[in-house]
Order: structure tokens, then sequence, then C-alpha cells
């Protein structure tokens, strides 16, 4: 072998073993993207929760029927039309937020208290009822 095809042949080489490693980066690099977007896409988004003060709603809910003077079977009639209208906007409140609802007092730091939308979207479905 002559001197030139030694330096030929150590060249083809060395461009060989660049492109090689070159081709081993890039392909390493689209199996990472790749696997951060099927886990981005795949993977459940995290759970958010919210709280609603359910028992307060409901106290006084009741308060403003006593001082009503609702007397007591459409007081039972009521609350047989008001529990499912609470059941429908809690999921409804759930759904629109994109949030686990929690009755509060629960312990959740930082959680929102959505029991004001709650309350206002009751006033409207009892209004629309009645």
């Amino acid at each position: 072998m002559t001197r030139s095809s030694n330096k030929e042949s150590a060249l083809s080489s060395g461009v060989g073993i660049k492109m090689l490693l070159l081709v081993g980066l890039v392909s390493g690099v689209i199996a990472a993207l790749s696997t951060l977007l099927v886990q981005a896409v795949l993977a459940p988004a995290p759970l958010k929760v919210a709280t609603v003060d359910v028992t307060g709603l409901v106290t006084s809910e009741i308060s403003r029927l006593q001082e009503a003077g609702m007397d007591s079977a459409k007081a039972e009639a009521y609350a047989h039309v008001w529990g499912p209208l609470l059941d429908k906007s809690v999921q409804e409140i759930a759904d629109e937020y994109g949030v686990v609802l929690l009755v509060s007092p629960s312990v959740v730091a930082g959680a929102p208290d959505l029991t004001a939308v709650l309350k206002e979207r009751l006033d409207r479905e009892v209004e629309a009822f009645q």
C-alpha cells in the first residue's frame, strides 16, 4: 500500500466515524423528543381541585325557606327539585372548570373556593324551574 492510499483510508475512516457519531447523536435526540411528545400526549393532566361549601348552601337554603314560611309539604317537594339541581350544577361546574370538587372544609391548601359560582348557578336554576 502506498502512502497516499493510507492517508485516504485514514481520512475515510475518520469521516465514517464522524458520520456514525452524528447519525447516532441525531437519532438519540429524535428518540428523546419522541418520548417526550408521547408522554405529553398520553399522560393525564395533573389533577386540579376546588372546593364548595355545600353544607353552607343547604343551611342558607333551609333558612331562606323557613323565612318565606313555606309549609313542610312544599318544602319537601322543593327539596326533591333542589337536590338534583345541586347535583347537576356541581357536575357542570366540575366539567366547566376542569376540576374535582371537594366539599369544604376539606383540607386543600390553595384550592379555589367555587361556592359563589355554585350558589349563583343554583339560584338561576331554581328561578328557571319556578
